[in-house]
């Protein structure tokens, strides 16, 4: 895995999951404000959640409009077949493992176990 020459000082690095920080932006934000040893600067008056978008936005403090949301890329995924998504869990399993065990953070990335989509 190409990421283990970088953790030679693992608590350099802090991961995230874009997933997480476009669910709850303020603790994800916080986490970082702590990793970096920054006084907190982000409050929830720094976020408004956009419900026609379904994503939260930077709301300007100073004057109340939203800018910038936070929005992931919205397109559909092609359907793949069961047994391909199966067999893709079963073969990247032990990668996500190891890179959580690397990073100290399980994603919670689905398990061949799972067949939850």
């Amino acid at each position: 895995m190409h990421i283990k020459k970088f953790l030679v000082f693992p608590d350099q690095f802090l991961f995230v999951e874009a997933k997480q920080l476009l669910s709850n932006p303020l603790s994800i934000l916080n986490k970082a404000e702590k990793f970096l040893g920054l006084e907190h600067q982000i409050t929830e008056r720094n976020f408004v959640f956009n419900s026609t978008m379904g994503a939260y936005c930077r709301a300007n403090v100073k004057n109340g409009r939203t800018e910038r949301c936070l929005t992931g890329k919205k397109h559909d995924h092609p359907s793949i077949k069961p047994w391909t998504e199966q067999a893709l869990r079963e073969y990247f399993h032990k990668y996500n493992l190891r890179l959580y065990k690397m990073i100290g953070n399980d994603f919670g990335w689905p398990t061949p176990d799972d067949n939850s989509k």
